[in-house]
């Protein structure tokens, strides 16, 4: 089995599909839309970018910092620009919310609390918080549905998390396809054990992301608010 018939296999196994901030934000997942954005729709499944992630988007745009500022403004042009496999959660947020936006944690609690009637799927490539997801599957108190973990490598691919791979716990009756269906890489290059893993780095028109930021408007209309995006409007 490839790659892209493993990537195909989950998407149908799941029912729904959680990513990350940091994994947002690589240019690993560009590429992974590009490739896959077929079959999402296809499979009438759409990538769920919750409150508290849009929310860190929203304080990495505001950031000091270059790089962040740059691959948060990246993330939500690719969001932008593919509306058709996003989902995001539109409501408003106040500045204290952006300032102590804590995303792990509200991933968690949505893997938690439809675990009883959905197989779940989290892309995410910090290692802490694929373990933590993947243990919801060993609860004993709120059994349920599967919960996978995958991360996205350099080239755009989904892999298997070294906690699933390493398991031999996935019930029989399940009809959700093992993670070691494909060989998966030497996970000690791709995750940091105390952050999400950010390689390369995109290159966009500011003034263009500022544009296409108007089909996302949550984000827009925050970051407006904010003076976020100012510096990059004069130009």
């Amino acid at each position: 089995m490839n790659n892209t018939e493993y990537i195909e296999k989950i998407i149908v196994s799941v029912d729904r599909i959680l990513v990350d901030t940091s994994t947002l934000m690589t240019n690993g997942f560009q590429q992974f839309i590009s490739s896959n954005k077929h079959s999402l729709i296809l499979e009438q499944k759409k990538i769920i970018i919750p409150k508290a992630v849009y929310t860190e988007l929203a304080r990495h745009i505001g950031s000091d910092n270059p790089e962040k500022n740059e691959r948060a403004m990246a993330a939500v042009e690719l969001m932008s620009l593919n509306k058709d496999v996003f989902q995001i959660e539109n409501v408003p947020l106040s500045e204290d919310e952006i300032a102590h936006a804590f995303a792990d944690a509200q991933l968690l609690s949505e893997l938690t609390l439809h675990k009883s009637e959905y197989n779940q799927l989290l892309i995410t490539n910090d290692r802490k918080l694929s373990c933590d997801a993947f243990d919801l599957n060993q609860q004993q108190s709120c059994k349920g549905r599967k919960v996978l973990v995958c991360y996205i490598n350099w080239y755009g691919e989904m892999q298997c998390c070294e906690c699933a791979r390493h398991s031999t716990d996935t019930p029989e009756e399940t009809t959700l396809p093992t993670l070691e269906d494909i060989t998966c890489p030497n996970t000690s290059e791709v995750f940091n054990d105390n952050s999400s893993y950010i390689d390369g780095s995109w290159n966009f028109d500011w003034k263009s992301s500022v544009i296409t930021l108007c089909g996302i408007g949550a984000l827009y209309a925050l970051c407006k608010n904010y003076h976020f995006l100012t510096k990059y409007v004069k130009h």
